[in-house]
């Protein structure tokens, strides 16, 4: 990272293996399908794809606070707090979640006009301890975070296929980033490799901005307006009241339309009696 090496050079010293515990936002993002396009493609061509849309995106990541961790194939891990201290690293990371995101969506159109494949991008952000610092040997070494909530964000990402969303989040990168967003909650998972089961939500939009060009970050009305029905249903299914879940469903979202309502409609369909009794709210996840 650019500050550490600014740091470095200041001080005149080298830098070393180790590393701080600090609590961190993690964001891991990945492109729906991005092997099957790769497979497909000349190589030139797609180093220069990849290259247009890791310039553009990892701009606009430094842009909105964050540090570039590392590119793993398609993928961008970013995070914030660290090196340099970040006490609103929360709500840093959720509004550049939202901003790449419109990024990404932009980025899709000009590739089509370029007759370039889309690269549909999906997010992971989740706050948790981890240890920062430089990992390696003494002949190479990264500076990175590690550590059980960096998996964490990884699943979150992945966990956008079950659901059809884009942008996933923890409960605790929820609380932190405070009240300017609207989320929609997702699922309690239990995730491969964790003991406690991870309240899930959707990140929707800002609530309100008084800054112009936020506005295409606004969470869509449509969507804010059927949270309550939707808070609705998802206790209920967590109750087990299939019948009085599925009929607040009707109210929370067209499953034609809403991937995640047409999720939820399905798991209930699979019981028209109710639930079996040793039937559980949480969703177990048997692979990253």
């Amino acid at each position: 990272p650019r500050d550490l090496v600014r740091k470095l050079m200041l001080e005149g010293v080298e830098a070393e293996l180790g590393g701080e515990r600090r609590r961190l936002t993690v964001m891991f993002s990945d492109v729906q399908g991005f092997t099957t396009i790769a497979e497909r493609m000349d190589p030139e061509e797609l180093m220069r794809i990849t290259s247009t849309y890791f310039q553009a995106l990892t701009d606009d990541l430094l842009e909105h606070h964050a540090t570039i961790d590392k590119y793993i194939g398609d993928a961008v891990m970013a995070i914030w707090n660290a090196p340099k201290r970040d006490l609103a690293h929360a709500l840093h990371g959720c509004r550049a979640a939202l901003h790449a995101r419109q990024l990404t969506l932009r980025l899709e159109q000009d590739f089509v006009a370029r007759g370039w494949p889309r690269l549909h991008t999906r997010f992971g952000v989740h706050s948790g301890d981890a240890v920062v610092g430089n990992v390696g040997s003494s002949d190479r070494m990264a500076y990175t975070a590690i550590g059980s909530m960096v998996n964490l964000a990884s699943r979150l990402e992945g966990m956008n296929k079950m659901y059809g969303t884009q942008i996933l989040v923890s409960e605790a990168t929820r609380i932190g980033a405070g009240s300017g967003f609207i989320f929609r909650p997702v699922d309690l998972v239990l995730a491969k490799g964790t003991q406690e089961p991870v309240e899930v939500h959707e990140l929707v939009g800002l609530s309100a901005t008084g800054d112009a060009k936020d506005a295409p970050l606004l969470a869509d009305p449509a969507v804010v307006a059927r949270l309550p029905a939707w808070g609705e249903a998802i206790r209920r299914f967590r109750a087990g009241q299939f019948d009085l879940a599925a009929r607040a469903l009707r109210e929370a979202g067209d499953p034609a339309h809403d991937p995640l309502v047409a999720a939820y409609a399905e798991r209930i369909a699979r019981f028209p009696d109710g639930p079996p009794r040793d039937w559980s709210p949480v969703t177990r996840l048997d692979s990253k």
